[in-house]
């Protein structure tokens, strides 16, 4: 069950070779109306389901549908980190997961995506500033990151950033 009845969802966090340069596995989402989080870049996840029993299932089913991974073959979940809550939808809590890539693993982009990227870790730089909000809509002096040239922003930047403090002691 998602629990306490309240709708949640899951990210994925995907990182290849984490002993040496860890790399993060970015999605840019295709411009949809349905889609509050639309052209934005994000993390392979989404929305609970109550067929999918749990988390686990949610995530197993929405990464494959995005990216075409399968967990437990392609994809090896290492934890989880406390959930968040997206500041346009207040009612949701997103529950990020990490995720170990092996590298064999060939990514297929889904029909909700436009495509993805890999950035590695020590390249995101975090900053303050302008970011295109979709919909012909510029927010000005918000908190993200810069990972080439696409401005990671909004839940998925909160969650960067709680990973990247999680993993700041390991070195």
């Amino acid at each position: 069950m998602a629990g306490d009845g309240e709708p949640a969802s899951a990210a994925v966090i995907l990182v290849i070779n984490p002993s040496e340069s860890p790399e993060i596995l970015f999605i840019k989402r295709r411009i949809s109306e349905r889609d509050p989080w639309s052209g934005q870049v994000a993390l392979p996840g989404g929305r609970y389901r109550s067929e999918d029993g749990e988390l686990s299932e949610t995530i197993r089913r929405e990464l494959y549908e995005e990216v075409g991974l399968r967990l437990g073959e392609d994809v090896e979940l290492a934890g989880s980190i406390q959930p968040l809550t997206p500041s346009n939808v207040p009612s949701l809590k997103v529950r990020p997961y990490v995720g170990i890539l092996r590298r064999e693993a060939e990514i297929v982009v889904g029909d909700e995506l436009a495509g993805y990227f890999w950035t590695p870790l020590k390249n995101l730089r975090r900053r303050v500033g302008p970011v295109y909000a979709g919909g012909g809509r510029w927010l000005r002096n918000v908190f993200y990151y810069q990972a080439g040239s696409e401005a990671v922003w909004g839940l998925t930047a909160n969650i960067l950033n709680r990973l990247l403090l999680h993993l700041e002691p390991l070195g």
